[in-house]
């Protein structure tokens, strides 16, 4: 897998599929997925005032020998219920709490270059949505993620 063109979805948050920018950083071992939620995307998807919490401007995943996928948590862009202050995060689920630790073997390769995450879904302080909501990311040279999900 290597630096190009990829592809992503959020099937919590989005309503299309993204086009991303992927880059490999060999120093952290890390895949870069850059830009993953854009403002025209949240509207697209009709957040309203839920929109305008903070942004991960990347998502840094790795992928372990096994194909499975880890990362701490990124930031979706949304306000929970528009109030500032309660943001929504994705987290890998032994990050949040290791009790949920059985859920992180549900982020895995699917085939080559395409990837599923489960992150839990979660308003620190509040409580979350779970980790019912998959994410796909194809990254470059992987299959369509719109001709994919319309199966």
């Amino acid at each position: 897998m290597g630096n190009g063109k990829g592809q992503f979805f959020d099937s919590f948050t989005l309503a299309s599929v993204a086009d991303v920018s992927i880059t490999y950083s060999e120093k952290k071992d890390v895949y870069r997925i850059s830009n993953p939620y854009t403002l025209a995307l949240l509207e697209e998807a009709e957040w309203g005032n839920w929109i305008g919490g903070p942004i991960s401007e990347n998502i840094e995943i790795q992928i372990t020998s096994e194909g499975k996928v880890t990362w701490e948590f990124w930031y979706l862009g949304l306000n929970y219920q528009g109030v500032s202050g309660y943001p929504i995060k994705a987290y890998f689920p032994s990050v949040l709490d290791e009790s949920l630790a059985a859920l992180d073997d549900k982020s895995v390769k699917l085939q080559d270059k395409l990837f599923k995450l489960h992150p839990y879904f979660y308003i620190d302080g509040l409580g979350g949505f779970g980790a019912d909501y998959p994410v796909f990311i194809s990254f470059p040279g992987g299959p369509n993620l719109n001709e994919l999900l319309a199966e």
